[in-house]
């Protein structure tokens, strides 16, 4: 009886080896402003969500009471950052619409193939590349054909960027990004007869204390340059956060905006290397002026992120 008992304790054992592990990241991440690695744990929600939901179904089925009850909880907790993302948004856009595509092509990505391709089925009006290098800039010379208005920064390093157009600016600016002077994008199209002002803006990754620092200083930065700006108003690009972090809640707070995907679910974009870590680091956030009637993420174009296209109108 005993050997034949085994195999089920040593499941049930992990079952709830798992479930204390879920518990403890889903609740210690709720309180990520205490330290920039809870910070890194705060990004997987939808994957604490899919285990504590997993592991309750599969506990209470083994009537394990108080193990189920807790990963109900935790459930419930998870759900409560997830959910929102997914209710509708009231407020339709007008019939008018401006497609806006980003994606972060990798830098070390020689085939633009793929994307091109993407462009071309979507047809977007105005397209942003990130880790945009100057060996990509003649492998997209053929975009100056529908997208004759255009604004690029390349790097040889991963923080590049462009803007490609079918309308003309009214205006265009690099802009020097503290704390490293990165380039960030601003540009200015007409939309229906009014301007919107749009940033691409792409920081360093939170690995390491001095990169967490200096991704929450441009974070900042750009809010304030977005405060400070009037009319309708755009952030695109790889923010390197996801919507649960503290940071990312505060640089809504102070920009004022408002992510698109709200109302259209979580549309995770990295890492594509491996699927089931993929969190949502690729964002577009408008100004209450604007909705989003569209967004979702592209198939892959050799890079490790998905590209985000999003459709906007007016209020």
């Amino acid at each position: 009886m005993f050997l034949k008992r085994r195999p089920r304790d040593w499941l049930v054992g992990l079952m709830q080896a798992g479930a204390f592990l879920t518990a403890v990241f889903s609740i210690a991440t709720a309180f990520d402003q205490l330290h920039r690695v809870l910070e890194l744990f705060s990004h997987f929600r939808l994957q604490y969500l899919s285990a504590s939901t997993l592991l309750f179904v599969c506990l209470a089925a083994l009537q394990r009471r108080r193990m189920a009850a807790l990963m109900l909880a935790v459930t419930l907790i998870n759900a409560a950052y997830v959910a929102p993302w997914f209710w509708p948004r009231a407020g339709a856009g007008d019939a008018a619409s401006l497609t806006l595509l980003h994606a972060n092509i990798l830098v070390d990505n020689d085939d633009v193939s793929p994307l091109l391709a993407s462009i071309e089925r979507e047809q977007p009006d105005v397209i942003f590349v990130q880790e945009l290098s100057r060996r990509h800039l003649p492998l997209l010379e053929t975009l100056a054909t529908t997208y004759p208005h255009s604004i690029t920064e390349p790097r040889d390093h991963p923080f590049g960027l462009g803007a490609w157009s079918k309308h003309p600016f009214l205006a265009a600016d690099v802009i020097a990004t503290p704390p490293r002077e990165n380039p960030s994008l601003r540009i200015v199209v007409d939309y229906d007869g009014d301007p919107v002002t749009i940033f691409s803006t792409h920081p360093v990754p939170p690995v390491g204390a001095g990169f967490y620092y200096e991704r929450n200083t441009q974070l900042a930065y750009v809010a304030d340059l977005v405060r400070a700006t009037r009319g309708s108003t755009i952030v695109i690009g790889d923010l390197n956060i996801t919507p649960w972090a503290t940071h990312y809640r505060e640089f809504e707070a102070v920009s004022g905006l408002v992510n698109a995907q709200r109302g259209h679910g979580i549309k995770p974009s990295w890492p594509l290397f491996l699927p089931i870590a993929m969190i949502p680091i690729d964002h577009a956030l408008v100004s209450g002026d604007l909705v989003a009637n569209e967004v979702r993420t592209l198939g892959s174009v050799g890079s490790d992120h998905l590209p985000l296209l999003v459709r906007i109108s007016r209020r």
